[in-house]
C-alpha cells in the first residue's frame, strides 16, 4: 500500500458556503512559522508497526528544515486512536473546531507540538 503523508505550510481553504465558514476560519487559521500537516493516513493492514512514527519523523525533519517552529495538524474529536498515536509524539491539544451547523459531531481538535 502507498502510505503519504502531506505538509503544507500555511495551508487555506475555500469555505463552501455559510454553513461552514466559522468550521473552516478556524480550519484556515494557522499562523506564521507553523508547518500545518494536511493529511495522515496509514493503511489498516500496517498499522502498529510504526508507519505514522515515520512519517511524523520525516515531517518533523521538514517543517525544521523550512524554519518552522510548531507542527500543527487537525484531528477528528472522534479520532481516539490518532489523538492517542499524536500525545505520544509530544503533541498536545491547542483548540477545538467550532460546529458545522446540521454536523454537530464533526469536530477538529488542533494540535501541537513546539519544535
Amino acid at each position: 500500500p502507498v502510505l503519504q503523508a502531506a505538509g503544507l505550510r500555511g495551508i487555506r481553504l475555500v469555505p463552501f458556503g455559510i454553513l461552514g465558514l466559522r468550521f473552516f476560519s478556524f480550519a484556515n487559521n494557522v499562523p506564521e512559522g507553523d508547518y500545518y500537516l494536511a493529511a495522515l493516513a496509514v493503511d489498516d493492514t500496517s498499522r502498529g508497526q510504526g508507519v505514522a512514527s515515520m512519517l511524523l519523523d520525516d515531517t518533523e525533519q521538514r517543517a525544521v528544515a523550512a524554519g518552522c517552529t510548531r507542527l500543527v495538524l487537525d484531528v477528528e474529536t472522534a479520532n481516539h486512536q490518532a489523538q492517542h498515536v499524536y500525545q505520544h509524539r509530544g503533541m498536545t491539544i491547542d483548540s477545538e473546531s467550532p460546529a458545522i451547523a446540521f454536523m454537530p459531531n464533526k469536530r477538529v481538535y488542533r494540535m501541537v507540538k513546539t519544535l
